[in-house]
């Protein structure tokens, strides 16, 4: 019976810990859309096997995995960006938001990278 008439707990307080962490692996995701540039900007060599020949490579794939990559981290960055905003204003821990956006963005470049080679491979 005294557990029916017992106050509801209180909320945990937000540590500051808490937010700067978050704020730093937040930072870290978005220097991780920089390499991600600088990739996307290397592997416009892949494509240089591309110049005489077009029978030697698959545009359509290309394509699909440069969307695929800029799309993915548009929304890796929106979810956690959301996430983050969210957990933070529910005074709930939000410094995994981030880990996991960027593991997301880590495999969306890994998949990028597998479907540029697999293209232009001869």
């Amino acid at each position: 019976m005294s557990d029916i008439l017992s106050p509801a707990p209180a909320r945990s307080r937000l540590l500051v810990g808490d937010i700067v962490t978050t704020a730093l692996l937040v930072l870290v995701q978005f220097a991780g859309v920089v390499v991600e540039l600088f990739i996307f900007g290397m592997s416009a060599m892949a494509t240089d096997v591309c110049a005489g020949d077009s029978d030697r490579c698959d545009d359509d794939t290309i394509g699909v995995a440069a969307t695929v990559l800029w799309t993915g981290t548009a929304v890796a960055i929106i979810f956690t960006v959301a996430g983050c905003l969210t957990r933070i204003g529910q005074r709930r821990p939000a410094f995994w938001v981030p880990i996991v956006g960027l593991g997301a963005q880590i495999t969306l470049t890994c998949l990028y990278i597998h479907l540029v080679n697999g293209a232009t491979s001869a």
